[in-house]
């Protein structure tokens, strides 16, 4: 299982929380969504060996929703953006 966290634009669209989780959560290989609507942001679990991020962001994409991979927040994923100084 893999978790990624898309950044999404989303403009011109309202309420859209239960339009992508409704898109994505019916995709086979996706276990979780979750939108947050003031990030623009949707983190999605999914299985990778069923389905794959691009095609994730494909779906995301017909439906009108660009999207791109979010850059990591600081210590996510054991990745330090170094802006600390830590």
């Amino acid at each position: 299982m893999q978790t990624e966290t898309l950044k999404l634009d989303a403009a011109g669209h309202s309420n859209y929380t239960l339009a992508i989780e409704s898109l994505l959560k019916q995709t086979s290989g996706v276990r979780d969504v979750l939108v947050v609507e003031p990030k623009q942001e949707c983190s999605i679990l999914f299985d990778e060996t069923t389905v794959t991020l691009q095609q994730l962001q494909t779906i995301l994409s017909h439906a009108g929703y660009a999207s791109q991979k979010a850059k990591p927040k600081h210590g996510q994923n054991g990745v330090c953006c170094g802006s600390c100084g830590g």
